[in-house]
């Protein structure tokens, strides 16, 4: 399954983080997304140099010093706001996948439940 792109990279942490700021930079370079070819190179250009920049300590960081605090601030976030952001989130996914959130959770009855976050979806 593909993730839509305004949240791919919050919803693949594996990348740590390599796709969120190699594809802010690709946006922020002026490049003609009407030609594929050239701006998917570019895209590539940007992954390698964050890559080589930045990949040893995302990848320490990620993976080898992992904690279970770290491990949920890298998958929730650190800001105090992140009940609302996860809640877009996974709006804006459901919305990519093709369902349509009935309710928003604050609205929904806490004893229907489809493991969703107590959303209710419909399809």
């Amino acid at each position: 399954m593909s993730y839509p792109a305004p949240v791919h990279q919050h919803l693949s942490p594996n990348d740590n983080r390599l796709h969120g700021t190699a594809k802010a930079k690709w946006r922020n370079s002026g490049v003609d997304f009407e030609d594929d070819v050239e701006s998917s190179l570019l895209l590539l250009s940007h992954l390698d140099v964050e890559l080589a920049a930045h990949g040893a300590m995302w990848f320490k960081r990620n993976i080898l010093d992992l904690t279970a605090t770290s491990a949920r601030e890298l998958l929730r976030g650190r800001s105090g706001n992140r009940a609302q952001v996860d809640d877009d989130r996974l709006d804006a996914y459901y919305r990519f996948a093709g369902l349509e959130t009935v309710q928003r959770p604050e609205e929904t009855i806490a004893s229907v439940s489809n493991n969703l976050h107590e959303r209710v979806y419909s399809e």
